[in-house]
């Protein structure tokens, strides 16, 4: 699974927080979890998705500050809805 490079869940009705193992995706390079009921801040160990390129959380619940770990994500040319 850590080959993962696309994650799409958006437009579900998963609830609850982001797993922290979501940063063992580290080949991970899109990752949608728009449209969903999440609640809770971003988990710090996104900081380990350093292959991401595209992230969408718009229309959630998600709330809280930014994880400084956020900064080491330099290929990140997409954010849609922080």
């Amino acid at each position: 699974m850590t080959q993962l490079t696309w994650l799409n869940l958006g437009f579900n009705q998963f609830s609850g927080t982001i797993s922290t193992n979501l940063g063992r995706l580290t080949e991970l390079k899109h990752l949608y979890l728009n449209d969903m009921p999440l609640d809770g801040t971003l988990p710090t160990e996104m900081g380990l998705l350093q292959s991401l390129e595209e992230f969408a959380i718009a229309s959630t619940l998600i709330s809280g500050t930014l994880p400084s770990e956020l900064g080491n994500l330099l290929g990140v040319t997409g954010i849609f809805g922080i």
